[in-house]
């Protein structure tokens, strides 16, 4: 059974990214048009992903070429970290959290719970989304590269009507 999509699911990991990337890093982040689609759009070797369960269900996937996440990293914890040590893919897992975390505030009435973060790394890693999903890829930008955060729903559908807008 398929439920319409909310684009307002999609505004609120904006927001959350934006949110996120001010405070914790000092940084601006631009985004581009939000495309429904696969996981993943970018080609990328560090990968973020948490769970969210309940009302809404699905994955949350921060996805990162490796020179975006070295200097992304490396801002958000104020020292230089070696990409092959654990507080770097905690680091990654860390961002993952506080952007799901921050939006997860957009579904107080949904009671969704958030799993803990999971980071896979290596060149050409993929995502599998999960059978029976839609994924929005929002591309993101700033002054330490490019970067993802796809939001991938179970059991909703996009129609023409309802795609997410930027913010």
């Amino acid at each position: 059974m398929s439920s319409s999509f909310d684009p307002s699911y999609v505004t609120a990991f904006i927001e959350a990214t934006k949110k996120v990337f001010q405070t914790m890093l000092g940084l601006e982040v631009t985004f581009g048009a939000p495309v429904p689609g696969k996981l993943p759009h970018l080609a990328n070797e560090v990968s973020a992903i948490i769970r969210m369960t309940g009302g809404v269900n699905g994955i949350v996937v921060l996805s990162l070429p490796v020179a975006s996440a070295e200097k992304i990293v490396n801002s958000f914890i104020g020292a230089s970290v070696d990409r092959k040590s654990d507080d770097f893919s905690d680091a990654v897992g860390e961002l993952v959290n506080m952007i799901s975390g921050s939006a997860k505030v957009n579904f107080a009435d949904k009671q969704v719970s958030l799993s803990r973060p999971s980071v896979i790394m290596g060149e050409g890693n993929t995502v599998q989304q999960p059978s029976g999903s839609v994924c929005i890829s929002i591309p993101c930008h700033s002054s330490h590269g490019d970067f993802a955060v796809d939001v991938s729903f179970q059991n909703v559908s996009v129609s023409q009507t309802n795609r997410p807008a930027v913010a």
